[in-house]
């Protein structure tokens, strides 16, 4: 914990001294990537999350190293990644890059072909550059194995060896201008403990390291044990949501998805109230709708699971006017005969509609009425009940929705019609 917390303590004290002395922006990038984040840091907090992802996967470790004092919080600063595109405004722009934009505005006056001969080459080394920082990201996607509902352990990333000091999230220009102070508003504290941050510390880790410590809360938070410390830990459920956000890898984002599972699984009594955070909804959501399957039924096991406690219902139905109902409503609904022949795509849709069967058993007059009156919901149910694909599991939740609306919607309602 002390190593990697020691370029996390060199960054504070970097910060400090620039908001005592009022140095540039261009400075702090300059000391931040020579003295606490250089190469040989870098790799080394690297490798030591590398093996501390192995170490999380034998379980007598997981309860102990949940407790150790210190080591969620450092996990939270290794994670962090908000306000990622700050990091790029509030750097100062160059005299050579501004010209390089006025040159590309005054191109766009010719011709189509001369725009894009003489940006073809800039074009081409921009993606070589992705396609290197992609490449120790692309080697995990062997790591991830196919699961069930059942909490699986992720195993570390390989070492990802950083090219170069230049720090993740910042683009790289060579002649800013040193005379562009950071205000007083810019030096404030942040969410991952470090004050005078504006955007998150881990962007100046490899994605590799970030990675890692993503495995190791997930693997930490198939201990139910450890799910109530975690919850607690500031700012950790945040950096998992951001994952799906602001990390390319789909990896990393299948990680999250688990450890979000991970996270939201207990009994009705025990279930943890995440459906108030808005950031991890979002997240959910957008897993909802990623191209692996596995990655979708994580997302909507979590759904599931946070549904199964009737205070957090209300909160589900009024996330952004029912996008929540809407997610499960498409998936349940979907008619995609080669769909309906995958045996995880099918799990996935059982599960949805005994989330949405949850969701219509809530006690709490607010979510029934909202839940009755959203837009094609009793209809989808409806639908399903008539298809000739559909399995049975699904079937049966669909026909205990419409039974539980019949039994709780009455005249003069507006869903009374409809049902």
């Amino acid at each position: 914990i002390k190593l990697l917390e020691r370029p996390f303590c060199k960054i504070q004290s970097i910060l400090e001294k620039a908001e005592k002395q009022h140095q540039s922006a261009n400075t702090i990038e300059k000391l931040i990537a020579t003295i606490a984040t250089n190469k040989e840091t870098k790799v080394a907090v690297q490798k030591v999350t590398k093996i501390l992802a192995v170490y999380s996967l034998i379980p007598a470790a997981k309860l102990k190293m949940a407790k150790c004092p210190g080591f969620l919080s450092i996990l939270v600063k290794i994670t962090d990644t908000h306000n990622m595109n700050r990091m790029k405004s509030l750097r100062p722009v160059s005299k050579r890059l501004m010209a390089n934009k006025t040159n590309i505005h005054n191109q766009n006056h010719q011709s189509d072909s001369n725009y894009y001969h003489n940006n073809s080459g800039n074009n081409t080394s921009g993606n070589n550059n992705n396609n290197s920082n992609l490449a120790a990201s692309d080697d995990d996607r062997s790591i991830i194995s196919q699961s069930t509902k059942l909490l699986n352990p992720i195993a570390p990333s390989t070492v990802e060896q950083p090219t170069n000091n230049t720090i993740p999230g910042i683009s790289n220009t060579n002649n800013a201008n040193d005379n562009t102070n950071i205000n007083s508003s810019q030096i404030s504290s942040g969410s991952n403990g470090i004050r005078g941050t504006t955007a998150g510390v881990g962007l100046y880790m490899t994605e590799a390291s970030r990675f890692n410590s993503i495995a190791i809360l997930t693997n930490l938070a198939a201990v139910e044990k450890n799910r109530l410390i975690m919850l607690s830990e500031p700012g950790l459920v945040n950096n998992i949501a951001r994952v799906v956000h602001n990390e390319r890898s789909d990896v990393a984002r299948q990680c999250s998805a688990l450890a979000i599972m991970n996270l939201s699984n207990g009994d009705r009594e025990h279930v943890p109230e995440l459906a108030g955070n808005d950031l991890l909804l979002e997240a959910i959501v957008k897993l909802t709708r990623d191209d692996l399957l596995e990655t979708r039924r994580n997302a909507v096991i979590a759904l599931f699971n946070v549904a199964c406690a009737d205070e957090n219902t209300v909160k589900l139905v009024r996330y952004k006017d029912g996008v929540i109902l809407d997610v499960l409503m498409q998936i349940v609904g979907s008619s995609n005969v080669s769909d309906v022949e995958d045996e995880m795509n099918e799990d996935v849709r059982t599960t949805a509609a005994e989330a949405l069967f949850n969701i219509s058993c809530s006690s709490i007059v607010e979510t029934t009425d909202r839940f009755a009156n959203h837009p094609n919901l009793l209809e989808t149910c409806a639908l399903v009940l008539k298809s000739h694909f559909l399995s049975r599991e699904v079937k049966v939740y669909c026909a205990a929705i419409l039974r539980r609306m019949a039994e709780i919607i009455n005249f003069p309602k507006k869903s009374q019609l409809e049902l």
